[in-house]
């Protein structure tokens, strides 16, 4: 059966001052619909958050808000749901007076945590139902760094790199590392080529 599904979201409030544009954005993500996909959910952003490197990347794993076939409206972000969470590595030392840094970024590489200290199989839905992921954790989290490659690379700065680090789930370590953005997702780190950790 061939269904139309409206990717509909629900974005915050913004205020409208003169000068700023929002723009709609695509964003790579991992979801749970009717079995596990990738695909572009479509966000409004102000215009200048768009060159702060790391935005996009960041909503990799943001809660979106899909209008399904039946009318209502549910977060379907495998990554969100099973409480994967990324933040940008801020700097240590100070900022000059004068200087322009963007957090997360060293020289041409973007630094982010991807933090799993809190992710749970078991999730529920606004009304505290039992959700079931379509796929399971060792195949959400390879496709959030699969996403996170990709919307790093639809950035536009001067960003060339992306250093992941992994906190809180050791059987992921093999994720953390340092990638190009002008090559593809490595094989060998896709879900159905990784073996299990024995660890």
């Amino acid at each position: 059966m061939n269904r139309l599904l409206q990717l509909t979201l629900l974005v915050p409030l913004t205020l409208f001052t003169l000068g700023t544009v929002d723009v709609p954005v695509q964003v790579k993500q991992p979801v749970s619909l009717d079995g596990p996909q990738i695909i572009d959910v479509p966000y409004v952003e102000p215009d200048g958050s768009l060159a702060t490197p790391g935005a996009l990347v960041l909503r990799t794993v943001s809660e979106n808000s899909i209008q399904g076939s039946h009318g209502g409206f549910r977060n379907i972000n495998a990554a969100h749901l099973l409480g994967v969470r990324l933040f940008l590595v801020p700097h240590d030392e100070p900022i000059l007076r004068g200087e322009r840094r963007w957090q997360g970024v060293f020289g041409d590489t973007l630094r982010v945590v991807m933090d799993l200290s809190n992710i749970d199989e078991d999730t529920y839905s606004s009304t505290g139902q039992p959700i079931r992921l379509a796929w399971p954790k060792n195949e959400v989290i390879p496709r959030t760094v699969e996403c996170m490659l990709e919307n790093a690379k639809r950035e536009k700065n001067d960003v060339r790199f992306l250093d992941v680090s992994i906190r809180g789930q050791d059987g992921f370590s093999d994720l953390a590392r340092v990638y190009r953005l002008d090559e593809e997702f490595p094989d060998e780190l896709r879900p159905r080529n990784r073996q299990p950790r024995s660890d």
